[in-house]
């Protein structure tokens, strides 16, 4: 499955990010992105890896959400390309989010040069069917925070919103 973000605003940094949704043994979820990579600020060695990070939207960073249906509570992914992340779980919209490891990424690969960069994340796959919603926030060299979806609001960039998220049957990805 193929799911394209595109920017809250622009001018952006990127036109577009182009992602693929794949089941492997493991729910694979992959971002590509493409342009001039050298006015996106990377996090790096100035991040110290820690489990403990948990404001990682704050620089460029790819996230993914995933729900159920019948159910109001979701779980939030943060993947900094400095190698830190961190996951969360929500009884319902916004609402009193917890530190969980329960639908993190397995692992994380990142290949970057001065025209593209690809991301990719293993993912523990969910029970189907389930709600995917897949973002991705990217700072530039100036520290402007760029904010890309499948679908936005109109009046603000908001990742949590359901009506903005994918529903995914694993047999679908086979």
């Amino acid at each position: 499955m193929e799911i394209t973000l595109r920017p809250f605003s622009v001018p952006a940094v990127v036109e577009e990010i182009r992602c693929v949704v794949a089941l492997e043994e493991t729910l694979v979820i992959k971002y590509r992105l493409d342009g001039d990579m050298t006015r996106i600020h990377w996090p790096g060695e100035e991040c110290i890896l820690t489990e403990n990070i948990t404001e990682l939207w704050r620089s460029t960073c790819f996230e993914y959400f995933i729900g159920q249906d019948a159910a109001t509570g979701y779980f939030e992914f943060n993947q900094s390309p400095s190698g830190n992340g961190c996951g969360f779980e929500f009884e319902a919209y916004r609402q009193s989010p917890v530190a969980s490891s329960r639908l993190i990424a397995d692992s994380f690969f990142m290949a970057r040069d001065e025209s593209s960069t690809e991301i990719r994340l293993d993912v523990p796959v969910p029970p189907s069917p389930f709600l995917l919603g897949l973002a991705a926030i990217i700072e530039d060299t100036d520290g402007t925070l760029h904010y890309y979806a499948a679908r936005h609001p109109v009046d603000a960039p908001d990742f949590h919103r359901r009506d903005h998220h994918h529903r995914i049957n694993i047999e679908a990805l086979s």
